[in-house]
Formats: structure tokens, sequence, C-alpha cells
């Protein structure tokens, strides 16, 4: 009977991790890169030592994922989707870790739910088509969390101990809001077990961790030696600190609508991208209530069951609670980091709940209507991703663009991130190279248009704006020039082109 029983264990984790992996391989060619995964293509093609030395001037980014990203692109192309399979290899990898540690938390029933919840959901298969370091880190993280369950279970074994702290490192090589996550792990264990318990058995595979990231902290303080020297503290992360100015200060609404986001994806949107139609948000505002009472019902019995042998309950609520409050917090009050993806593994320790809540629920009916709710919400989500593009479509710009323009024409970008992105596309073809265009910014920084290029005679200006909600943007108002007429292509999601040419 055990045999039987895990042949179908195996079979179903099999049937799922096949039905993850065509979501999240299902038209992943089918977006544009936008800005910060053109960043990350471009670190592609810069040697290792420069790589590393780039990657010192924004700590939060630790170089394994560019390390492991510049070698699958020697392996398989840079181009946008053999860039964004490596993202979908690690959402895949997610799917199977989440249900080994789900079902050594809280049983098998636990793991199924949390399963198909990961499988499906929209949060995740979005960022495993991204070029970015999240669905990797993700998965590290479970991976983390996994071990340290396996540690705690069964006796700090080595090869769990020596997995944990080999894994956890290399989570913090890929993102360093990792230490969120050991924050946690350390809360839980002071929480649960006995000072004395915990010294004797945590001290060393916390040693072991530090021991294997130290090296990079330690090459970024020598790399900005001569600030720190000048007693300019602050100065080697003032170009992090900028970098994220853009991030609003979060209010408790969208604190607790990340929750729902990280379920669901209703109202999911990357904050970056503000040209995502507005079927994004889904077709009726009270889904964001809908799913919040799925949330509620799933997880009252966590709340109200009986306690587990090992006080993992304890694990999965402060997993959830600590990074997300604690960010929040610091983001209220010092500096705004608040980002849905900055922690967004919070998403899988989620589903893991809700699983939890599942098993725990008298009313199983009830449960299992709410778990086919939050599916049909993420389908639904889904569906408006792969059948709409919402992200610029750069490449659509670039088409229309190559036959019409000439070698010498000038071309004309609101900002040089537009003209990377441009670039990005418009050298994939050698004809097109051969073609040089002058590239130029119109604008000074007080808006006023830059003596250099007010007298053209043939120009195309690239439009890169924000689309509001309920809208395409078409009736944005154009500089008129006196002397000249204009044609304007409108590409969608707040991309378009104006053609300039000198009346004769």
């Amino acid at each position: 009977m055990p045999r039987k029983k895990n042949s179908v264990e195996w079979a179903f984790l099999f049937a799922i991790t096949a039905a993850g992996a065509f979501l999240r391989f299902h038209r992943i060619g089918k977006e544009c890169l936008w800005l910060d995964e053109i960043f990350s293509a471009w670190r592609v093609s810069l040697t290792f030592p420069n790589l590393t030395n780039d990657l010192t001037l924004k700590f939060l980014f630790p170089p394994l994922y560019f390390y492991f990203l510049k070698t699958w692109s020697h392996l398989f192309g840079p181009g946008t989707a053999a860039l964004k399979s490596f993202s979908a290899l690690w959402g895949i990898a997610a799917i199977p870790i989440i249900y080994l540690l789900a079902r050594e938390m809280f049983g098998r029933k636990a793991a199924v739910i949390s399963t198909i919840l990961l499988a499906f959901s929209a949060f995740n298969i979005y960022y495993s088509q991204e070029v970015k370091m999240y669905a990797m880190w993700w998965t590290l993280v479970l991976a983390s969390n996994l071990f340290f369950v396996r540690s705690i279970k069964y006796g700090m074994r080595w090869p769990d101990v020596s997995l944990f702290c080999v894994v956890t490192a290399a989570a913090l090589w890929t993102h360093n809001f990792t230490v969120l996550v050991i924050g946690a792990q350390v809360i839980y264990l002071a929480a649960v077990f006995p000072p004395r318990e915990v010294i004797k058995r945590w001290v060393w595979p916390c040693f072991a961790v530090v021991l294997l990231y130290c090296p990079w902290p330690l090459f970024f303080m020598a790399k900005n030696f001569a600030r720190l020297r000048g007693g300019d503290v602050g100065g080697a992360m003032e170009l992090t600190r900028k970098a994220l100015e853009w991030i609003p200060i979060p209010t408790v609404r969208e604190f607790f609508l990340s929750f729902v986001i990280f379920t669901s994806g209703i109202r999911f949107y990357a904050y970056d991208l503000d040209t995502w139609s507005l079927s994004w948000h889904m077709p009726f505002p009270a889904a964001n209530y809908f799913c919040l009472v799925l949330l509620v019902i799933l997880l009252y019995p966590v709340f109200h069951g009986c306690k587990d042998k090992w006080g993992f309950k304890s694990l999965v609520v402060v997993m959830v609670l600590f990074p997300s409050v604690g960010l929040f917090l610091y983001s209220r009050l010092v500096n705004s980091f608040w980002q849905p993806r900055y922690v967004g593994f919070i998403s899988s320790i989620l589903f893991i709940m809700l699983g939890y809540g599942y098993r725990l629920s008298s009313r199983k009916w009830v449960a299992s209507s709410a778990i086919v709710g939050l599916v049909v919400l993420n389908l639904s989500i889904l569906d408006f991703y792969y059948s709409d593009r919402v992200k610029k479509p750069w490449d659509d710009l670039v088409v229309y663009l190559s036959p019409r323009v000439e070698g010498g024409d000038t071309v004309l970008f609101p900002h040089m991130y537009s003209r990377r992105t441009f670039m990005h596309y418009w050298d994939q073809d050698e004809k097109r190279r051969e073609k040089i265009l002058n590239l130029e910014f119109p604008f000074r920084k007080t808006g006023e248009v830059r003596e250099k290029v007010v007298n053209f005679d043939d120009v195309w200006l690239v439009l890169s704006y924000p689309v509001p909600r309920g809208g395409e943007g078409r009736g944005r108002s154009l500089v008129e020039v006196h002397g000249y007429r204009r044609e304007r292509m409108y590409l969608g999601n707040g991309l378009a082109v104006v053609h300039y040419m000198r009346e004769k």
C-alpha cells in the first residue's frame, strides 16, 4: 500500500510540475524586455571582472544571478526567449521544492494544495518570464527553508545542515534581502526552542553562512574604500539610494493588497511599468475583496487549529509577517523600499499556509471552493497576460522604423534609457546596424529643447510615456513646430513615434 501511495504521489508531482512548466514557457518571448531586463541583458555582454565592478556600484544586487545568466547566454544565446528561459527553469524548480517543504511541515494534503496554487500562480509565472533574479532568489529561499525544516525535524543531520548553509549563502549572493528570511528563521528558533539548545546547534551553521557570504560585502567595501576612508560612509550607497527614489511611500491599504497580489495576481502590475492595460487589474473591482474573503476562509483554521508538533505554524507566520511588516515599517519611517517583488518569496509561504488551512478545515467543501476560486482568479489574470502585450512594444517600433529611416537620420528620445532599449532591438539585425543613426536627447533638464536639435530637416521623435488608467493615451498632445508637418504612429502601451518633416 505505501508503494502504491508513493507512485500516486510522484505521478501527481510530475503532472503538476509539467503543467507549471507549460505555463512558464507559454509565449515566453511575447513580451519585450523592459528597462531593468535590458540592463540584465547588457551585463551579460560584460566580462566577469567588469560585471563584478559594475555591480559594486549597487550593493542591492549581488553577482550570482548575473554570473549564472552570463554562462547561460553563452550556451543558449542572448535572445529574449533564451534569457527568459533561465528564470523559467528556476520557477519550475520551485514547484517540487514547495511540495517537499509543505509535506515536511504539514503533511501530504497541505503539500498538494500548496503545489497546485504555486503552479498556477500568476504572480510567480510573471516573474518566471522576466530577466531578473527574482525567480532564482525565491526558489533558493524555498530551498533554504526546506533544509532548515529538515535540520530541525531530523536532528541536525549533516547533509541537511550543509545544504542549508550552501543554499542560504547562495540566496544572499542573489539578493541582499535574504537577511529578512534569515531574521525570520532566527526569530522562530528563539521563540520555540530553549536558548542553550539554539546556541549549541545553530552557531556553527550561522557562522558557515556568514563565512560563505562575506567575500561579497568585503569586496564591495574594498572597491569603495576611498569613499569610506574620506568619511563619506553613505556615499558608497548613494547610487542605490537614488535608484530607489522613485518608489512611493506605501499606504496601509497597499500593504494588505500586496497579499492579494501574492496569492491571486489581482491588481498586480509592475510598479515600474505604468503602461499596463486596465484589463490586467481584473474586469471587476470587487475581485480584490472576493480574494480577501477566500484568504480569510482558508487562514481561519490555521489560527484556530491545534499546535503542530514542531511549531512549524509559528515558522510560516513569522516568515510572512517579519519580512513584510519589517520592510513596510522601514519604508514608512526611514526610506521607501516597498515593492511586492522585494518580498515575493512570501507568496510561496502563503500558499503553504493556505494548504495547511485546507487540511485543518472541518468543512472541506467550503475550503475546496476557496481553493478553486483562487485558481480561477489566477487563470483569469493569466488569460489577460497571455492574450495582451502588457509591456512597451519596442520590437514593433524597430520593425516600423527599419524601412523608413535612412542612415544619418535623427531619432530623438525622451531619456537615455529609452535609447538603450531601442538600440538593444535595433542591433539584433546586421543590416540595421549598417544604418548609422543620429540618436539625440531633445530636452534639457529644465524641459527646454536643446539648440542642437531645433533645426532639422527630417526627424523621428520616440514617445515613451505612462498610459492613464482606462485609456491608451491616444489624445496626448504633441509639440507643433512651425514649418513642419508631422505624422504619428501609435504602437500601443504608451509607445509612439512621430515623424516631423520640413514643409517644402
